[in-house]
């Protein structure tokens, strides 16, 4: 089988660096400072994709920023994805790739995507020996450079005809067509974002209910294995919903495509992702709905923080979102918050938050938890937040 080939392309790369710190005993310096004003529905999210063609075809990157945009977002993205790239099959492997290792140091990812070959997810041997452990090799890679970091597996789709694959020698089953190849890369997807607690964006699976729904355009390229543009604007709208738990519906970026065309694949995606996000792993507890205030910057670095509960107040929380050292500390959280461009030398930043009284935990909470519970919060300002010496 023919394997995709053509150059990689990027954009610049912003920094953002978290790290997750334990509380310990302190004396609490409450510092109440004006909250930037910031549109309390935009969001700026970094993401690293590393892939090959399925990635780069139509420059899938691009479309997720310019939809983001639309948005009033901000997504700051960089790439690497040499044709045909395997996660982990040598020699052309993000795992053994200079510049994807690199990309991945560099660290303040909110999102780096992993999107294997096309072929590999049906094929047990490889899938089984490479696929994997080259995908737990990376996880590891990404989180120990950015610790808060969510590893996001892309599922692609099944072949336009199905059919019989081989890479390496082995090969899979003979599909019958689209939709028996399309359940079992589903499957291969979810059985290792599952074993890693990882989110999926869906794209296959958002294919597969468009192509069902009768979409009048094919979303594949005429080879029957890349993405037309159709497919992949249907692909950068799941990933939009992914990295924002916003809907697409309504962008007025359409990426070249009617109004009327672009309209119905974001519907899908919509569709696809926010009716189902435990389904692909996606925090539900990150509400894509606008807050009166920028409750988004508070939640997006909650998953960094250590939670404990306060036993005589059971709806508050102290968070606990480190010290800046070695310039590892929530540089834009704080820079929101307090004004500041840096962290406060010697101070940590923790937020004593209040939650309604219908806020109900997902979690047992205690020192070490990370994800404190479903929040569907009236709002958080700056009153919230303190600066406590070390």
């Amino acid at each position: 089988m023919a394997q995709p080939d053509a150059q990689p392309v990027g954009n610049s790369v912003g920094e953002m660096m978290r790290e997750r710190s334990h509380i310990g005993s302190i004396i609490q310096v409450v510092l109440f400072c004006a909250l930037v004003g910031q549109h309390a529905g935009a969001e700026q999210v970094t993401a690293l994709f590393l892939g090959n063609s399925h990635t780069y075809f139509n420059d899938l990157p691009s479309l997720v920023r310019n939809l983001a945009e639309s948005a009033g977002d901000t997504l700051v993205v960089d790439s690497s994805a040499p044709g045909g790239c395997t996660l982990a099959y040598p020699p052309n492997a993000h795992l053994y790739d200079v510049l994807s290792i690199s990309l991945i140091e560099t660290g303040g990812w909110d999102y780096v995507v992993l999107q294997e070959q096309s072929q590999i997810p049906v094929i047990p041997y490889i899938r089984d020996n490479y696929m994997y452990p080259g995908a737990v090799a990376l996880d590891s890679i990404i989180h120990a450079n950015t610790p808060c970091c969510h590893t996001t597996f892309f599922m692609t789709w099944g072949w336009e005809n199905g059919g019989q694959h081989s890479f390496g020698g082995y090969t899979s089953p003979d599909f019958a067509d689209y939709d028996e190849m399309q359940d079992s890369v589903r499957t291969s997807y979810m059985r290792i974002a599952d074993s890693l607690s990882a989110p999926v964006a869906p794209a296959g699976v958002a294919w597969q209910n468009a192509i069902h729904d009768g979409f009048p355009l094919s979303l594949f390229n005429p080879d029957g294995y890349h993405p037309s543009l159709s497919g992949s604007y249907l692909a950068a709208c799941v990933f939009y919903a992914t990295f924002f738990q916003k809907s697409p519906s309504g962008l007025t970026f359409t990426g070249g495509l009617s109004e009327d065309h672009a309209y119905w694949l974001q519907a899908i995606a919509d569709s696809t992702v926010l009716f189902h996000l435990s389904e692909w792993n996606i925090d539900s507890d990150m509400p894509y709905s606008s807050f009166e205030y920028d409750w988004f910057l508070a939640r997006r670095y909650l998953d960094c923080s250590m939670a404990l509960p306060d036993p005589i107040r059971p709806n508050r929380l102290l968070l606990d979102f480190g010290d800046g050292e070695d310039g590892k500390c929530p540089a834009a959280l704080q820079r929101t918050v307090f004004g500041v461009d840096q962290c406060v030398p010697g101070a940590r930043l923790q937020a004593d938050v209040q939650f309604p009284a219908l806020y109900r935990t997902r979690n047992q909470l205690g020192s070490g938890v990370r994800r404190s519970g479903k929040r569907r919060s009236r709002g958080i300002s700056s009153r919230h937040f303190k600066l406590v010496p070390n």
